[in-house]
């Protein structure tokens, strides 16, 4: 079960559409996606990736990497530092 800190990704993956054996070049290698949880408030946090692989023939097994990181709370910065730019967008 996932913590309140946790931010889960779950892929489903069905390995030739759940048969038995196939040729494995018919089929993608390689995905991307990208995923937007928002503004995440100062603190630690845990984000968690599974890739399920239901098919008991494929060849990878389910796996789940996770990756611990913090979100700091924002910086102030002195105006007469950034005047220029925030001049220039105003």
């Amino acid at each position: 079960m996932d913590q309140p800190d946790t931010l889960s990704v779950t892929v489903d993956v069905d390995y030739c559409n759940g048969g038995p054996p196939c040729n494995c070049g018919q089929f993608p290698h390689g995905y991307q996606r990208s995923c937007n949880f928002g503004t995440l408030p100062a603190g630690s946090y845990v984000a968690r990736f599974t890739e399920l692989h239901r098919n008991p023939d494929d060849p990878i097994h389910t796996f789940t990497q996770s990756l611990r990181f913090t979100v700091g709370a924002s910086t102030p910065t002195l105006r007469r530092t950034w005047g220029k730019l925030k001049a220039h967008y105003r």
